[in-house]
């Protein structure tokens, strides 16, 4: 029995070592290629070290990995390589370790016939984005590296969830990630604004990879932290805020502590200072309220009204004023109705095949429309560009793939026979997506990686969470965890 106990323990250790490991690994290189080695010599000598970190991180852990390290570390790793390479980012060579992970394993055991599909409905998506690549206009290695963050990098991680995630602990381990990266990213993200930093806070922490815009409205600072934007930062925020009221409700890790991160999540929602997360958080309450069969995240939404009243209130009077010029702005309101009104326009000029991708940046500018001349913007929209770039099949596509996760998770998480925890646990990830969902309508989720892979990931472990329900007792996740 005490051999058996031992073996038990080195197995829980192995994780968190790795974690170690890994954090070390990262931080080592980061700093490294911030150095003035030369990047044929960094290459050399951090090749191997990745390679023995394949063998070394569970499979299952790197996806906590890339989560919780690439925000930081993009700061600190750029390992730029021959022209017609992607360059090594932090997110690649992580997703790199976890496409190697999955293929060692199935290498080593072979391909389980228990495996998930994946939503037919999300690869066409993906598939149709890609291929309007090569009808684009301008040039063709740009949007392929668009195309590589924001959408092939996504596919391989929910691929990767898919294929490893055994058990429902799994997904609580990613909650828990995402709980502490909102806590640790989110309170930088405070300090900024707090401090009205005129960079970004990790300039002052030695990042070298580049001079990061500073995000202010009226004078007054949003907070971002590591997230690069204020909308992701936001929206990650309302994220976390729903798994603390998923731990309030059911207990187990971080109950005790789950009011506390509401709050701060709330607060940097707020500070966000950025409308998209402001809706898409309420919106993601609701969700929940609905999903989870109970009217308490009906009640959130007012207590976080409350909240954001207070958080106005007892900052500075430039923060209360921009605040106020922030709720009351009709500048960006006329600027989104411009780019959506030249949108519409260019869907009617191409509405099966589109103008292919990237047709909307490089072309929304020749189009006239009666709310303004926004011409110097990017895409602000997820759903839209996709129709302008892509055609409308393209959109109809992924409106199906969010239409048929939201309709499976309401369907089982309502059902009698699903317990409270799993009800719980569906209502906060299907809520997690609603929240991504609407903040596209304000940002394009392509142009921004880590905002698509995160939300890639959620439809992932929502797919894998219904996928494993109590209804169906030999494949649920909780029996697959023994």
């Amino acid at each position: 029995m005490s051999a058996r106990v031992a073996v038990l323990r080195s197995r829980d250790a192995a994780p968190g070592l790795a974690v170690v490991f890994s954090l070390l690994l990262g931080l080592g290189v980061g700093y490294g290629i911030a150095s003035e080695l030369g990047d044929w010599i960094l290459l050399a000598l951090t090749a191997p070290i990745f390679l023995a970190a394949l063998l070394v991180v569970d499979r299952r852990l790197i996806v906590a990995l890339w989560l919780f390290l690439t925000p930081f570390l993009a700061f600190y790793i750029k390992l730029e390589l021959p022209a017609g390479i992607p360059d090594l980012t932090a997110a690649r060579i992580f997703a790199l370790l976890a496409l190697g992970t999955t293929v060692l394993r199935v290498l080593a055991r072979g391909m389980s016939p228990a495996v998930r599909r994946p939503d037919v409905w999300l690869l066409l998506f993906v598939a149709l984005r890609s291929i309007s690549a090569f009808r684009s206009s301008g040039a063709l290695t740009e949007g392929l590296y668009i195309l590589l963050d924001g959408l092939w990098l996504p596919l391989v991680m929910y691929l990767v969830v898919m294929r490893v995630f055994d058990c429902a602990r799994d997904v609580s381990r990613i909650q828990r990630v995402i709980v502490w990266l909102a806590i640790l990213g989110g309170g930088l993200g405070l300090v900024e604004s707090a401090l009205s930093l005129d960079r970004s806070i990790f300039d002052y922490l030695g990042a070298s990879t580049g001079v990061f815009g500073v995000w202010k409205h009226e004078g007054v600072r949003r907070a971002a932290g590591p997230f690069l934007n204020p909308s992701s930062y936001g929206a990650f925020s309302g994220v976390a805020a729903l798994i603390a009221l998923e731990r309030w409700v059911v207990g187990g890790f971080g109950r005790r502590s789950a009011p506390m991160v509401l709050v701060l999540s709330l607060a940097c929602v707020f500070f966000s200072l950025t409308r998209g997360a402001w809706l898409g958080t309420a919106c993601g309450f609701l969700a929940f309220s609905w999903f989870s069969r109970s009217g308490r995240g009906v009640w959130f939404v007012p207590v976080a009204a409350l909240l954001l009243a207070i958080g106005a209130g007892v900052a500075s009077e430039d923060q209360s004023d921009a605040v106020g010029q922030r709720f009351g702005s009709e500048a960006t309101v006329y600027t989104r109705l411009a780019l959506a009104d030249r949108a519409v326009k260019m869907m009617g000029q191409a509405p099966i095949l589109g103008h292919g991708f990237g047709g909307f940046n490089q072309g929304h500018a020749d189009v006239l429309s009666d709310f303004g001349s926004p011409d110097q913007l990017v895409s602000h929209n997820t759903y839209l560009t996709a129709a302008v770039d892509s055609g409308l099949p393209a959109l109809l596509v992924l409106l199906a793939a969010l239409g048929r996760c939201l309709w499976r998770v309401g369907r089982q998480a309502r059902a009698q026979s699903t317990s409270l925890e799993s009800r719980m646990r569906l209502a906060s990830l299907g809520g997690g997506v609603v929240i991504y969902a609407a903040s596209a309508l304000f940002v394009d989720m392509i142009y921004i990686g880590f905002d698509s892979t995160v939300w890639f990931l959620l439809i992932a472990m929502l797919n894998f969470a219904v996928d494993g329900s109590p209804r169906t007792p030999s494949k649920a996740p909780e029996a697959r965890c023994a």
